[in-house]
């Protein structure tokens, strides 16, 4: 499993792994990588050894290091706050942008040793349909047609694919007892 987050998600992601699923995750960035070579057999891949990592979208998407992700196998890579790693708007067919993080959501999604890929955001969409397309386009479900800069959604595919959750949601799940309700009246 490989979880890619924010640099201030790491320690949150790794006590939520440990406290819910018991499983023993480890961060890895530069300055991690260092103590967890010391630990490893001579010549061993910090990667390929630890079956749980959890980096930083921007220590990820680093040339080096992404190619060092793509060599592995997984089951999982989750990526949270997801939104980073949409391509940015693009007004048009010339306009350029940046998209390092969006290159490496990009290669991790059509990776071949990427078994499965969760998209997480709590971030509402930024209304650009390009930006939005390109997290569907890494979903590799067919849901999106048409050139990168308009491209076109196809609503009843995409919608198998997205889960979305609304504060109406969740207060219609605290209905029965709205003692419980984390939100205020």
């Amino acid at each position: 499993i490989l979880v890619v987050v924010p640099a201030s998600l790491r320690e949150q992601w790794r006590e939520a792994l440990d406290y819910f699923f018991h499983i023993p995750a480890r961060i890895i960035s530069s300055r991690h990588r260092r103590e967890m070579e010391r630990q490893l057999p001579a010549g061993a891949n910090p990667w390929e050894y630890y079956p749980y990592l959890i980096t930083s979208v921007d220590y990820a998407k680093q040339a080096a290091i992404k190619n060092q992700i793509l060599e592995q196998r997984w089951d999982v890579v989750l990526i949270d706050e997801a939104h980073q790693v949409a391509k940015p708007h693009q007004s048009g067919p010339h306009h350029r942008v940046r998209m390092d993080r969006c290159q490496l959501g990009e290669a991790v999604a059509a990776s071949s040793r990427v078994k499965h890929l969760l998209l997480l955001t709590a971030t509402p969409h930024n209304g650009y349909t390009d930006s939005f397309a390109s997290l569907l386009r890494m979903l590799d479900v067919g849901a999106v047609t048409g050139p990168v800069h308009v491209p076109q959604i196809v609503r009843s595919l995409a919608a198998r694919h997205v889960c979305q959750r609304r504060r109406q949601d969740v207060e219609e799940w605290f209905r029965d007892d709205p003692s419980r309700s984390p939100f205020p009246e």
